[in-house]
Protein backbone atom coordinates (compact mmCIF):
# COMPACT_ATOMS: atom_id res chain seq x y z
CA UNK A 1 0.00 0.00 0.00
CA UNK A 2 1.01 3.42 -0.93
CA UNK A 3 1.90 6.19 1.93
CA UNK A 4 -0.76 8.41 2.56
CA UNK A 5 -0.64 11.76 4.95
CA UNK A 6 -3.00 11.70 7.71
CA UNK A 7 -4.30 14.74 9.54
CA UNK A 8 -5.52 13.39 12.52
CA UNK A 9 -7.16 16.57 13.53
CA UNK A 10 -9.17 16.48 10.41
CA UNK A 11 -9.44 12.22 9.54
CA UNK A 12 -8.44 12.99 6.07
CA UNK A 13 -6.73 11.25 3.80
CA UNK A 14 -4.15 12.47 0.96
CA UNK A 15 -1.62 10.89 -1.42
CA UNK A 16 0.44 14.64 -0.46
CA UNK A 17 0.60 17.29 2.08
CA UNK A 18 -0.25 19.74 -1.45
CA UNK A 19 -3.52 18.33 -1.94
CA UNK A 20 -5.28 19.07 1.03
CA UNK A 21 -6.22 22.63 -0.02
CA UNK A 22 -7.47 21.51 -3.54
CA UNK A 23 -9.44 18.83 -2.55
CA UNK A 24 -11.44 20.88 -0.05
CA UNK A 25 -11.93 23.33 -2.76
CA UNK A 26 -13.16 20.38 -5.14
CA UNK A 27 -15.40 19.38 -2.43
CA UNK A 28 -16.71 22.39 -1.21
CA UNK A 29 -18.06 23.44 -5.07
CA UNK A 30 -19.33 19.72 -5.08
CA UNK A 31 -21.79 20.18 -2.34
CA UNK A 32 -22.29 23.87 -3.14
CA UNK A 33 -23.31 22.93 -6.72
CA UNK A 34 -25.69 19.98 -5.06
CA UNK A 35 -23.99 17.66 -7.27
CA UNK A 36 -22.34 13.94 -6.50
CA UNK A 37 -19.80 14.03 -9.40
CA UNK A 38 -18.16 17.13 -10.88
CA UNK A 39 -14.96 17.67 -13.16
CA UNK A 40 -13.32 21.13 -13.13
CA UNK A 41 -10.74 22.44 -15.20
CA UNK A 42 -9.10 25.35 -13.22
CA UNK A 43 -11.92 26.77 -12.22
CA UNK A 44 -14.04 25.99 -15.37
CA UNK A 45 -16.56 23.61 -14.33
CA UNK A 46 -16.95 21.15 -17.40
CA UNK A 47 -18.53 18.23 -16.21
CA UNK A 48 -21.69 17.62 -12.95
CA UNK A 49 -24.42 14.94 -12.61
CA UNK A 50 -26.14 14.74 -8.96
CA UNK A 51 -27.08 10.99 -9.69
CA UNK A 52 -25.74 8.76 -7.09
CA UNK A 53 -23.99 5.68 -7.54
CA UNK A 54 -21.11 4.90 -10.38
CA UNK A 55 -23.56 5.56 -13.14
CA UNK A 56 -22.87 8.72 -13.61
CA UNK A 57 -19.11 8.16 -13.91
CA UNK A 58 -20.08 5.28 -16.88
CA UNK A 59 -22.24 7.50 -18.63
CA UNK A 60 -19.32 10.55 -18.03
CA UNK A 61 -16.98 7.67 -20.04
CA UNK A 62 -19.21 6.81 -22.63
CA UNK A 63 -20.14 10.43 -23.87
CA UNK A 64 -16.39 11.01 -23.80
CA UNK A 65 -15.07 9.27 -26.46
CA UNK A 66 -12.41 11.72 -27.13
CA UNK A 67 -11.67 11.96 -23.62
CA UNK A 68 -11.74 15.90 -23.63
CA UNK A 69 -12.00 15.18 -19.77
CA UNK A 70 -8.02 14.09 -19.33
CA UNK A 71 -6.29 16.24 -17.42
CA UNK A 72 -9.23 17.35 -15.14
CA UNK A 73 -10.08 17.28 -11.16
CA UNK A 74 -12.76 15.24 -10.26
CA UNK A 75 -15.10 15.44 -6.97
CA UNK A 76 -17.08 12.04 -6.23
CA UNK A 77 -18.66 12.15 -2.94
CA UNK A 78 -17.87 8.01 -3.04
CA UNK A 79 -14.99 7.00 -4.56
CA UNK A 80 -14.30 2.73 -4.14
CA UNK A 81 -12.07 0.96 -6.52
CA UNK A 82 -14.56 0.82 -9.05
CA UNK A 83 -14.85 4.53 -9.19
CA UNK A 84 -11.22 4.95 -8.80
CA UNK A 85 -10.37 2.75 -11.94
CA UNK A 86 -12.82 4.55 -13.85
CA UNK A 87 -11.40 8.29 -12.89
CA UNK A 88 -7.78 6.62 -13.82
CA UNK A 89 -9.64 5.76 -17.48
CA UNK A 90 -10.49 9.17 -17.91
CA UNK A 91 -7.49 10.55 -17.23
CA UNK A 92 -8.02 12.48 -14.05
CA UNK A 93 -5.14 14.90 -12.53
CA UNK A 94 -6.59 14.92 -9.25
CA UNK A 95 -9.67 13.10 -7.41
CA UNK A 96 -11.55 14.50 -3.90
CA UNK A 97 -14.42 12.77 -2.26
CA UNK A 98 -15.98 12.05 1.04
CA UNK A 99 -15.42 8.61 1.05
CA UNK A 100 -12.71 6.52 -0.06
CA UNK A 101 -12.17 3.27 0.45
CA UNK A 102 -9.05 1.21 1.03
CA UNK A 103 -9.00 -0.45 -2.12
CA UNK A 104 -9.29 3.48 -4.14
CA UNK A 105 -6.41 4.74 -2.11
CA UNK A 106 -4.29 2.20 -3.27
CA UNK A 107 -5.50 2.00 -7.10
CA UNK A 108 -4.86 5.98 -7.09
CA UNK A 109 -1.35 5.60 -5.42
CA UNK A 110 -0.39 2.95 -7.85
CA UNK A 111 -2.21 4.76 -11.16
CA UNK A 112 0.20 8.06 -9.97
CA UNK A 113 -3.35 10.36 -9.34
CA UNK A 114 -3.02 12.77 -6.72
CA UNK A 115 -6.19 12.28 -4.18
CA UNK A 116 -8.06 13.64 -1.24
CA UNK A 117 -10.47 11.92 0.98
CA UNK A 118 -12.02 13.42 4.27
CA UNK A 119 -13.20 9.68 5.51
CA UNK A 120 -11.14 6.79 4.62
CA UNK A 121 -13.27 2.86 5.15
CA UNK A 122 -11.98 -0.33 4.71
CA UNK A 123 -14.77 -0.71 1.60
CA UNK A 124 -18.25 0.75 -0.09
CA UNK A 125 -20.96 -0.59 1.33
CA UNK A 126 -23.74 -1.31 -1.00
CA UNK A 127 -27.80 -0.91 -0.87
CA UNK A 128 -28.13 -4.21 0.98
CA UNK A 129 -27.77 -3.44 4.70
CA UNK A 130 -24.23 -5.84 5.71
CA UNK A 131 -23.69 -6.63 1.89
CA UNK A 132 -20.47 -4.39 -0.64
CA UNK A 133 -21.43 -3.10 -2.98
CA UNK A 134 -21.72 -5.05 -5.84
CA UNK A 135 -19.67 -2.94 -8.65
CA UNK A 136 -16.96 -3.45 -5.90
CA UNK A 137 -17.17 -6.83 -5.93
CA UNK A 138 -17.03 -7.15 -9.58
CA UNK A 139 -13.12 -5.26 -9.64
CA UNK A 140 -11.97 -6.89 -6.67
CA UNK A 141 -9.22 -8.82 -8.63
CA UNK A 142 -9.52 -5.87 -11.90
CA UNK A 143 -6.18 -3.92 -11.85
CA UNK A 144 -6.24 -2.55 -15.26
CA UNK A 145 -8.99 0.68 -15.69
CA UNK A 146 -9.83 -0.74 -19.39
CA UNK A 147 -10.68 -4.42 -18.27
CA UNK A 148 -12.60 -2.39 -15.39
CA UNK A 149 -14.52 -0.73 -17.39
CA UNK A 150 -16.10 -3.60 -19.59
CA UNK A 151 -16.69 -5.44 -16.65
CA UNK A 152 -18.52 -2.39 -14.75
CA UNK A 153 -20.87 -1.94 -17.91
CA UNK A 154 -21.48 -5.61 -17.99
CA UNK A 155 -23.12 -5.54 -14.43
CA UNK A 156 -24.47 -2.15 -14.91
CA UNK A 157 -26.41 -3.79 -17.72
CA UNK A 158 -27.36 -6.61 -16.40
CA UNK A 159 -28.67 -4.52 -13.15
CA UNK A 160 -30.86 -2.63 -15.77
CA UNK A 161 -32.15 -5.71 -17.38
CA UNK A 162 -33.38 -7.10 -13.76
CA UNK A 163 -34.89 -3.83 -12.23
CA UNK A 164 -36.75 -3.51 -15.97
CA UNK A 165 -37.94 -7.31 -15.62
CA UNK A 166 -38.87 -6.04 -11.80
CA UNK A 167 -40.80 -3.33 -12.62
CA UNK A 168 -43.01 -5.05 -15.31
CA UNK A 169 -44.18 -7.24 -12.91
CA UNK A 170 -45.48 -4.61 -10.50
CA UNK A 171 -46.46 -4.33 -7.35
CA UNK A 172 -47.92 -8.47 -5.91
CA UNK A 173 -50.97 -8.34 -4.40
Amino acid sequence: MGSFHRDTAESTYTSDARSLTRGEWLLCTLHVERMRLIAMRGCQLIYRNDQHGIRPLLEMIGSDPENSLRGASFADAVVGKASALLLALAGAAFVATDLLSDAAAELLTQQGVPFYGRRRVAQIAGLVPGQPCPFEQSVRSVEEPGEALRVLVALNERLIAMQRQGSRHGPQD
